[in-house]
């Protein structure tokens, strides 16, 4: 069966757009303080967390910048309690102690 042209731009589109792209951790922070508004407290703190560095185990700045962020507007109340049954059940059960942990290093908790 022989592969048309068209066929073969196709694939080879493919190819080029799946290997070069965005991260998310590209995306300016202000988006996502943006994006996270719609959540509550203690998903916030989750979605900060996905931006911390791997290898220091540190808080990045985007993480640093989403949580001061609500920090100061709209969560004023200590994030020293995070109520993780805000977290949706099929979330909540693969959280490993290291997820957990990644948390409560952003929050300074």
């Amino acid at each position: 069966m022989a592969i048309t042209r068209s066929q073969s731009n196709k694939q080879n589109k493919r190819r080029r757009t799946s290997t070069s792209g965005l991260n998310i951790s590209d995306l300016p922070d202000a988006l996502l303080i943006a994006v996270a508004e719609f959540l509550p407290k203690t998903l916030v703190a989750l979605f900060a967390s996905v931006f911390s560095t791997v290898k220091s185990g540190l808080p990045s700045a985007t993480s640093k910048a989403i949580v001061s962020f609500f920090r100061e507007t709209k969560y004023d109340e200590p994030w020293e309690v995070l109520d993780f049954l805000d977290v949706e059940k099929s979330l909540r059960v693969k959280l490993t102690d290291d997820d957990i942990s990644e948390v409560l290093k952003c929050t300074d908790a």
